[in-house]
């Protein structure tokens, strides 16, 4: 079929962000309903900052699918991406006492961005020049990934 390389792109894409959003809804939900962790800031930020998130961590996977391949190295590429993402987030080990090259590579980390939204909005209240710093380094990290996918994206059958 006769369609291009950014409507292939979309159509691998979007599920996965539907899903993801879904997903963190519903951890949120329970976050709030169950364990009673106070929600502070206005919803429209958290719901902001969550798909500025998803959208950027789904970009970056399809990245790494355009390095991998098969689906077996793009599964253990997005295993390490995750892996390395919670350990670098900050949110089992402060990002100060870091090593300086595990700092520079927890800065380049989506979570780590995403880690403080969440804290800043639920805990908060959410400082807006804050949300709107991260989300906008989100964002670039989302179009910088889409981009270089984008440009590393064959559109071939095997």
């Amino acid at each position: 079929a006769p369609v291009k390389t950014w409507e292939v792109l979309l159509g691998k894409t979007i599920p996965f962000i539907v899903i993801g959003m879904l997903n963190a809804a519903s951890v949120f939900i329970f976050a709030i309903l169950v364990f009673k962790v106070p929600m502070k800031g206005f919803h429209w930020q958290l719901a902001i900052a969550t798909f500025s998130f998803v959208v950027t961590t789904v970009s970056i996977g399809t990245l790494i699918s355009t390095f991998a391949k098969n689906q077996q190295q793009a599964m253990m590429g997005g295993f390490i991406f995750l892996l390395l993402s919670n350990l670098l987030a900050g949110i089992m080990f402060p990002i100060d006492n870091m090593p300086l090259l595990m700092k520079a590579a927890a800065y380049m980390n989506p979570m780590t961005y995403f880690v403080r939204l969440v804290r800043n909005i639920m805990l908060k209240g959410g400082s807006p020049d804050l949300i709107w710093s991260y989300i906008a380094i989100l964002v670039l990290m989302a179009v910088l990934a889409s981009i270089v996918s984008y440009k590393r994206f064959h559109h071939t059958l095997d």
